[in-house]
C-alpha cells in the first residue's frame, strides 16, 4: 500500500520532471541516429563511385542508410522522397555514378539539417 502511495505521489506531483527525462532520452536517441547517418554520409563522400571497388562499398553504405531510415518511423516519413532513389542505388549498381552519389549525399544532409531544426523547434 505504501509503494502504491509513493507511485501515485510521484505520478501526480513529479509528472513534469518525469516528462522532461523522457523528452531528453528521446532527443538523445534522435541525435544519435542523426549522428550515425552523418557518419555514413562522410564515409560515402570519401568513396569514388567511378572506381569499381569503391562503388561496391558505396552501394553497401547506401544499403545501410536505406535500412536505417526504413527502420525508423519518423525518419521514414521525413526521408520518403529519397527512399526510392536509395533503393534503386542498392539494386541497380549502374545507377550509381559519382555525380548522382554526390547529389544524393547532399540531399540527405539537407534533410537531416531540416529534420534536426524541425525537431528542435517543436519542443
Amino acid at each position: 500500500i505504501v509503494d502504491s502511495g509513493i507511485d501515485i505521489y510521484i505520478f501526480v506531483f513529479k509528472k513534469k520532471e518525469i516528462s522532461s527525462v523522457f523528452k531528453a532520452l528521446i532527443n538523445y536517441t534522435r541525435q544519435l541516429t542523426l549522428t550515425e547517418l552523418s557518419s555514413k554520409l562522410d564515409r560515402l563522400n570519401e568513396l569514388n563511385a567511378n572506381d569499381p571497388s569503391q562503388k561496391e562499398k558505396a552501394i553497401n553504405i547506401f544499403s545501410e542508410i536505406n535500412g536505417q531510415i526504413k527502420g525508423n518511423k519518423r525518419l521514414r516519413e521525413q526521408f520518403s522522397e529519397v527512399i526510392s532513389e536509395l533503393e534503386s542505388y542498392c539494386v541497380l549498381s549502374s545507377r550509381v555514378t559519382e555525380p548522382r552519389k554526390r547529389s544524393l549525399v547532399s540531399q540527405i544532409r539537407e534533410i537531416i539539417r531540416s529534420y534536426d531544426v524541425d525537431t528542435m523547434t517543436k519542443k
